[in-house]
């Protein structure tokens, strides 16, 4: 899906309204979800499918994942709020 040494196991098919993925953290893969309105705030009022956005946001996405702090059961939610 995209060649960053830094994610991996992107995932839209889960038994929730998010992408599941993880990132490569100080030595350690974590788990992040990210909401599917978080994706929307990121395409910015353009028609993009939720993979889609994330592709084109990932940048920002690892940006704001770096600083987030896990919430429970051991992965970390992005929501739209983390991108306002």
């Amino acid at each position: 899906m995209l060649s960053d040494p830094d994610l991996r196991n992107v995932s839209d098919l889960t038994t929730g309204d998010f992408i599941a993925f993880e990132l490569f953290d100080a030595d350690v893969w974590r788990a992040f979800r990210i909401s599917r309105s978080a994706l929307d705030v990121l395409s910015n009022g353009r028609d993009l499918a939720p993979l889609q956005s994330f592709k084109q946001n990932i940048d920002r996405i690892k940006g704001v994942a770096f600083n987030a702090h896990k919430v429970g059961n051991g992965y970390v939610v992005l929501d739209s709020d983390s991108f306002k």
